[in-house]
């Protein structure tokens, strides 16, 4: 840690002030080389693991076996965000049924790892995931009842794929079409009294 001298009011807000109010205390997020250390970007270590620290409030940690093709080959890393989906036979038609079943999960750790520096791919046999009670539920049914993927989401989309709105369609062009003719009125109609059979023309 490194202490800055930096004039009055010009702090900035929720900053620590003192370097004994940091010790002890667990980085909730990756925190940069001289980067101020900020309140919310920390946690009280109190007893328990490292990892239970990092758990947001009315959160839960569950930890997933993956393998090279689940943990998306390496390539996740804590603070990654992800989607899980769900393989599931249908018993009706035998045909396997895949949805995506929970949407931007956080990934609280990879193995035993919380934080790490490292951008290069490592074969990982468990990562962990931070959800709701209700989540947590939902994918260890989905376990029980199949198989489940994750899928590595870019960093900046945190839209939900139904808020994500197909363009507009083109306006549909006018289609002129041409005036139908008038129905001809000098046809012959034909009368037909007995044996006798007469063609007259109507009169306009």
């Amino acid at each position: 840690l490194k202490i800055l001298t930096l004039p009055a009011g010009t702090a900035p807000p929720r900053s620590f002030r003192e370097r004994e109010d940091v010790q002890g205390m667990v980085a909730t997020a990756n925190i940069l080389s001289g980067e101020f250390l900020m309140r919310d970007r920390f946690a009280a270590h109190e007893t328990g693991s490292t990892l239970a620290a990092l758990v947001s409030e009315s959160m839960r940690a569950v930890t997933i076996r993956v393998d090279d093709v689940v943990g998306v080959a390496g390539f996740l890393l804590p603070g990654n965000r992800v989607d899980v989906l769900a393989t599931r036979m249908d018993t009706r038609t035998r045909r396997a049924n895949t949805e995506t079943i929970l949407k931007d999960l956080k990934v609280l750790a990879v193995d035993q790892t919380a934080a790490t520096q490292d951008n290069d791919p490592v074969i990982v046999r468990a990562v962990t995931l931070e959800m709701t009670p209700a989540q947590s539920e939902t994918l260890v049914k989905a376990k029980e009842e199949g198989t489940i993927q994750l899928t590595l989401r870019n960093p900046g989309d945190r839209h939900e794929l139904a808020e994500i709105l197909p363009p507009p369609a083109p306006p549909r062009r006018a289609v002129r079409t041409a005036p139908r003719a008038p129905a001809r009125s000098d046809v012959p109609i034909t009368i037909i009294r007995g044996t006798r059979v007469e063609r007259v023309r109507p009169q306009s």
